[in-house]
């Protein structure tokens, strides 16, 4: 019986000793995760030249040659002709698509076809492979914003404003989705809600010293102009064209707009003329010029 007892008790202790030996020793020697090629473009830069990314191209193929079933070094190559660019987009496509077919379980997969599939305006598509995404790593926060700008271009408005105000409510100062939400509640005619949102946004970006995403100061422009605030709505789309000064168009065109209602004929024309440079036909401007001659 005392036999039997200490017979139980080195068992015992071999148990615990062989889990801890496994666990502690064992595990990190040999179960622990190679650092997969996870270059996130829009969460840092890459510092990777292409020359690099074709000799690793050349050195992937090689090996694939060898070892076809290798389903880690097609998804790295998938993602290394993708980082050339979008005119290698289809390639990179073909090969992450077979690497999921072939049974790659592969996150990095659904990222990069999500971004490619997005950039081809395949949103349908790259929604899919967002979920996938977010399947395995629900709090990414930049996919959770590529999922909602996805839904956004999609025009599955109902899904962006519930994927936007999520993430607003995990990260109440997100800039980027106060001003994307912002934007469809004033394509909803929602003009209290999105100048609510695009104030706050300013308010934000005063606050941490950064300069406002683009369009802010214009829609709140538009807004003031809908309800016939010339005054404060010019304020607003100085603003926008003092920020953005390239390219602005539209800022442009609400100027010469503004100016027309504040009876600023000098202005007026001013602005209209710039626009007319870029755009010749515009009737609406051509209109307005027509009726400061009258």
């Amino acid at each position: 019986m005392i036999k039997s007892k200490y017979f139980y008790y080195i068992i015992l202790i071999l148990v615990i000793f062989i889990t801890f030996f496994n666990f502690f020793i064992l595990k990190p020697i040999f179960y622990t995760k190679e650092q997969k090629f996870f270059p996130r473009i829009n969460v840092s830069k890459i510092e990777i030249t292409e020359s690099e990314i074709d000799q690793k191209i050349q050195e992937l193929e090689e090996n694939i040659k060898i070892s076809s079933a290798d389903l880690t070094k097609n998804v790295d190559l998938g993602i290394y002709y993708y980082l050339k660019g979008q005119k290698f987009y289809d390639k990179a496509i073909n090969i992450l698509d077979n690497a999921w077919r072939m049974g790659a379980l592969d996150e990095r997969i659904f990222y990069y076809l999500g971004n490619m599939y997005s950039f081809l305006k395949l949103y349908n598509f790259a929604i899919i492979e967002y979920r996938k995404f977010l399947n395995n790593h629900p709090d990414d926060l930049e996919v959770q914003i590529q999922l909602a700008n996805t839904y956004y271009f999609a025009k599955k408005f109902d899904d962006a404003i519930m994927m936007y105000e999520n993430i607003i409510n995990t990260d109440k100062e997100n800039v980027v989705a106060m001003t994307n939400l912002a934007t469809i509640y004033f394509e909803k005619e929602n003009y209290s809600e999105a100048q609510n949102l695009f104030l706050k946004v300013k308010e934000i970006c005063n606050k941490k010293n950064i300069i406002e995403p683009k369009n802010v100061n214009l829609y709140i422009g538009k807004i003031y102009y809908l309800n016939k605030n010339y005054s404060l709505a010019l304020e607003y789309f100085k603003n926008e064209l003092d920020l953005y000064q390239e390219k602005n168009l539209e800022a442009q065109i609400y100027l010469a707009k503004t100016y027309f209602e504040l009876k600023d004929d000098f202005n007026t024309q001013q602005y209209a003329k710039e626009v007319l440079k870029i755009i010749p036909d515009n009737k609406e401007m051509k209109f307005l010029l027509s009726k400061i001659k009258k």
